[in-house]
């Protein structure tokens, strides 16, 4: 296979893997929902998307009207496809390679907010998710009352069952400790997604905002919009909303 085929096969997995991802109610009328009220109003911001995968939120975020955006993330062939989009949509974002957890010199003091979609339980030692933190804090522009804001997985997460309506099997053993890896499926159209996580306790990820300079911690529970709710029925989200997977951290 020729470089060329590889990478239009590449982008072909990836484009078909963002679309049907549209296809998974909770990340459709949940996730993405919970993402844009908790970000609120970016027009005319400096945004930095860290973690930022194949582009995905990041051209969420030029939609809502960001001034500047830049999205860094540690995967090379993310990367690539997310400049290949961009070279095809010309939507004004810069696409970066980097490890969040190493300081990227000119991006300091550049941004009103910051955001990250599951970025944190990727760090595999306490030192790790403080330094992804502390990356996020010196890219916000000094003085200005910027945002970190950043989805996580729940330090409360259920047992399995709870979230199988919702195309999820997350598995986490006992005894849980900060640290500990565990595994997270997603389900979505035809495509399952197998991803490793590390557990991170509510405990754990405060004092790593801490420890970065943040001081004004917000713990927020994802919220169904309203056409999920006119679509499944309130019922249907209870179980989900009683105990979610996933919670938003905003950092000031």
């Amino acid at each position: 296979m020729s470089e060329r085929e590889r990478k239009t096969q590449f982008d072909t997995t990836v484009s078909a893997y963002e679309h049907s991802m549209g296809e998974m109610p909770l990340r459709k009328y949940v996730e993405e929902f919970t993402f844009r009220h908790a970000v609120g109003n970016v027009r005319d911001l400096s945004v930095l998307d860290m973690g930022c995968g194949s582009g995905l939120f990041t051209r969420e975020l030029k939609a809502g009207g960001a001034r500047e955006i830049v999205g860094v993330d540690a995967s090379e062939p993310m990367i690539a496809y997310a400049r290949r989009r961009e070279e095809q949509e010309g939507l004004g974002i810069e696409f970066r390679t980097g490890n969040v957890t190493e300081t990227l010199q000119d991006l300091e003091g550049r941004f009103d907010l910051v955001t990250a979609v599951y970025m944190l339980p990727y760090a595999q030692t306490a030192k790790d998710l403080t330094a992804m933190c502390d990356m996020a804090r010196r890219a916000l522009r000094p003085g200005t009352g910027g945002r970190f804001v950043t989805y996580t997985i729940n330090p409360d997460l259920s047992a399995a069952e709870r979230y199988q309506p919702y195309g999820l099997a997350p598995a986490l053993p006992e005894p849980r400790y900060d640290g500990k890896p565990g595994r997270l499926q997603a389900r979505f159209g035809e495509h399952t997604l197998d991803l490793e996580f590390f557990y991170w306790s509510r405990a754990a990820q405060e004092e790593a905002m801490r420890q970065a300079g943040f001081t004004h911690l917000t713990w927020i529970n994802p919220q169904v919009s309203p056409e999920g709710a006119a679509r499944f029925g309130g019922q249907f989200w209870d179980a989900y909303l009683t105990c979610p997977h996933a919670l938003i951290l905003e950092a000031h």
